[in-house]
């Protein structure tokens, strides 16, 4: 896999029904790839697909049959929710994934309707705004009024609106003398028309893209998920290759699970939709370009295709957590975790960070944000009540 960046992997277990699957935090760590952590529902011989990240500034090979994991069967609560995936081309990150549209234009053949539907309205249902529906069980009696006040103040960032986050763009800088590339749309059947016609709307409606006039252009190619429905991708390959590195470096995983060690009581928070909060600068957009059958579109907010996406996000949670950095929280990519010695202790904590994301425009999804826990999985690894489990 490509520097820097989330790629889908395919995995098979020899197992048979739900299961967690977590990272092995030695092996993968030494390698610098983090495995995305999932309830799987697995069958012998079945694929299925898993996301990891490479946060080295060099690619990452790992060899066929390489175990990645571990799988722990599971009896917890199951809930079906739409599909939380993050949009854009998570699995052609520096890759020739489907390699010749030849190929592509077979894999469109077998679409079917349908498309992610992870991503928020584009406006709140209200003026309002909904009370926000985070897992806040662990909060005490005695504090309960309090958090709830303290949800109540700042619901604002819950309520669904993609954020904006102007405090740093998001740039494409490109090697000297570099000359646009261009390519033409890949063929695509009737079907898959439809799921990119949806797609495009979906993103409209977001405001994530608008209309290209530039010289760019990259095809669109939809990639099939185990589930039967595709996944809309951007094949920015010839992109990426000319594309100057940027070095701003990811938090170590180490350093951050080693410092929640003796922390007692902790929240997680995840970022709506992380990379799209963050538009791109004015001059770099005409790269995004892509081309499809519905004409030329390019990217307002980062698409995930790009070599350079996990960087400029980890760079503004940085600056807008500031000074609460290392004493209060940690932030690794979209993943914020909020930490304290005592229940009282983390509902300011929360009011300082709440305040920091609310006054940078940063949103969070409100189902995927754990309040007040003993215990926590986070990177990988399970912290609280001062153990570290693997």
């Amino acid at each position: 896999m490509g520097p820097r960046c989330i790629q889908a992997v395919q995995v098979c277990c020899s197992v048979k029904g739900v299961h967690l699957v977590r990272e092995r935090p030695v092996q993968m760590s030494r390698r610098k790839v983090l495995l995305h952590n999932a309830i799987v529902d697995f069958s012998p011989g079945t694929l299925r697909d898993l996301y990891r990240t490479n946060i080295e500034a060099a690619p990452v090979h790992l060899t066929k049959g390489y175990v990645v994991g571990t799988a722990t069967a599971y009896n917890g609560p199951l809930h079906v929710v739409a599909d939380e995936g993050e949009p854009g081309a998570v699995l052609t990150i520096g890759m020739d994934t489907l390699g010749k549209p030849d190929e592509e234009a077979e894999t469109s053949r077998r679409a079917e309707k349908g498309i992610d539907e992870g991503q928020p309205p584009p406006h709140p249902p209200d003026k309002t705004y909904p009370k926000p529906e985070v897992h806040w069980e662990g909060v005490p009696d005695a504090l309960r009024d309090g958090v709830d006040d303290l949800l109540e103040e700042y619901r604002a960032i819950w309520a669904g609106q993609l954020g904006k986050v102007d405090i740093t763009p998001h740039r494409i800088e490109v090697t000297p003398g570099a000359r646009p590339r261009r390519a033409q749309p890949y063929r695509a059947s009737h079907a898959s028309r439809e799921v990119i016609a949806m797609e495009l709307q979906r993103q409209r409606d977001l405001g994530v893209i608008e209309p290209s006039k530039a010289e760019w252009a990259f095809p669109v190619v939809l990639v099939p998920k185990h589930d039967g429905t595709m996944r809309f991708c951007v094949k920015y390959r010839q992109l990426n290759e000319v594309t100057v590195r940027d070095v701003y470096p990811l938090p170590s995983m180490d350093d951050c699970i080693d410092f929640l060690r003796d922390a007692k009581v902790f929240s997680t928070l995840d970022c709506n939709s992380g990379y799209w909060q963050i538009p791109v600068a004015d001059e770099d957009r005409d790269k995004t370009t892509f081309v499809c059958h519905e004409g030329a579109y390019r990217y307002i907010r980062p698409p995930f295709g790009l070599s350079n996406a996990p960087e400029p996000f980890q760079r503004a949670i940085g600056m807008i957590l500031g000074g609460l950095k290392w004493k209060s929280c940690l932030g690794y990519l979209h993943d914020i975790i909020v930490f304290s010695q005592s229940a009282g202790e983390q509902v300011e904590h929360l009011r300082k960070v709440f305040a920091a994301l609310r006054g940078a425009g940063v949103s969070l999804k409100a189902k995927k944000c754990l309040l007040f826990q003993e215990e926590v999985e986070y990177l990988g690894h399970i912290v609280g009540r001062g153990q570290l489990q693997v």
